[in-house]
């Protein structure tokens, strides 16, 4: 539910290159009218890594940059009244 209180389904697929699941997906969605997210999220071994290490992917540092991209997208397609008067920072480490 975004800000305004609209309720509304996205479906994010894992970006695969002609994958097979990926298309039976996009098949099902259209089939069920459920609207897809633009942005896309690469299979990544980061996030299989981040939780556990106990960290999210943009706490990760340069090698999770990609993946802090995809995440940072993704939210704002999602959650656009939320993002817009938040950045997604790393969070503060506790000594």
């Amino acid at each position: 539910m975004n800000m305004s209180g609209e309720h509304r389904v996205m479906e994010n697929l894992t970006h695969q290159l002609r994958g097979p699941l990926t298309k039976d997906m996009k098949h099902a969605a259209a089939a069920l009218d459920l609207p897809l997210a633009k942005s896309a999220m690469t299979l990544r071994q980061i996030y299989a890594d981040a939780p556990g290490q106990g960290k999210v992917v943009w706490d990760m540092g340069t090698r999770a940059a990609e993946a802090t991209t995809e995440v940072r997208y993704l939210f704002k397609e999602l959650f656009p009244d939320v993002t817009k008067a938040r950045t997604i920072k790393p969070r503060e480490q506790v000594a």
